[in-house]
């Protein structure tokens, strides 16, 4: 059976309009793509003034003690160029900076030496490393070291293998250089046995850190609960040693 004229005649009527509409309807933009990794704005990070003035100035303190009375700690002179005789000069006047990239690379370092401390009184007789004190590092230049890491792959919209130095590198030591200094992976290498990565990826910068977080530990709350201010703000074991030596040195 036929539908009647006027039908046909709506149809026709009709049907163009929304063909129309739908041809002439305004594509979606296509979604940005992901930002590309910058390196030349990672190094004019970490070339930049660390802006923390509060914690530069302990910091800058205590360089002043690595320089008066550690020339064994080389990292740390090589960190600081401190071979330069302009440099050692505006430390001894007290006017030395750090810059953002020092201050990551250093506070990696002092917490590398804070857990390595522990692992010497665990050597010495001293008993297990107990979870308070291993909180207490791993709340002060380790937790410094990981913000500023990920302030820096933040800056330069890198991850941290691209932030690590390349086999062609001259200062290439291990693949994923950049994601090893994680404080949880520095962790990992000092007490083995008091955490477990296996399921973290290298280029998964957080993940080391994240497990320890997630721990348990009496009468501190969870290992990522540090006080506020707790970074830089109280004596380390390693300031506590560098000022003792200080004083040591003045006295003989």
């Amino acid at each position: 059976m036929r539908p009647p004229a006027f039908f046909s005649v709506l149809i026709v009527l009709v049907k163009p309009h929304f063909l129309t509409e739908a041809m002439t309807a305004t594509p979606l933009p296509p979604p940005p793509p992901p930002p590309s990794c910058n390196l030349t704005t990672y190094h004019e990070w970490y070339e930049a003034p660390y802006e923390d003035a509060s914690q530069a100035a302990i910091i800058e303190t205590e360089l002043m003690n690595y320089y008066s009375i550690r020339r064994d700690e080389i990292k740390t002179w090589e960190i600081m160029n401190f071979s330069v005789d302009d440099t050692q000069l505006e430390y001894r006047r007290g006017r030395g900076s750090v810059s953002n990239g020092q201050t990551m690379e250093l506070s990696m370092e002092w917490c590398r030496s804070g857990l390595a401390s522990l692992v010497t009184e665990l050597a010495g007789g001293h008993g297990p490393v107990s979870d308070q004190d291993l909180h207490e590092v791993m709340c002060n230049y380790c937790s410094l070291s990981d913000e500023l890491r990920a302030h820096a792959m933040n800056a330069s919209a890198c991850d941290c293998l691209q932030l690590s130095t390349g086999p062609e590198d001259l200062a290439f030591v291990r693949e994923g250089d950049f994601c090893q200094n994680n404080s949880g992976r520095l962790l990992c290498t000092a007490f083995p046995k008091r955490c477990s990565q296996e399921d973290c990826l290298l280029k998964d910068f957080d993940c080391p850190r994240r497990e320890y977080d997630a721990t348990h530990v009496p009468l501190k709350g969870l290992g990522g609960e540090c006080s506020h201010g707790s970074i830089l703000t109280v004596p380390t074991l390693l300031s506590i040693a560098l000022l003792i030596g200080l004083v040591l040195v003045q006295l003989s």
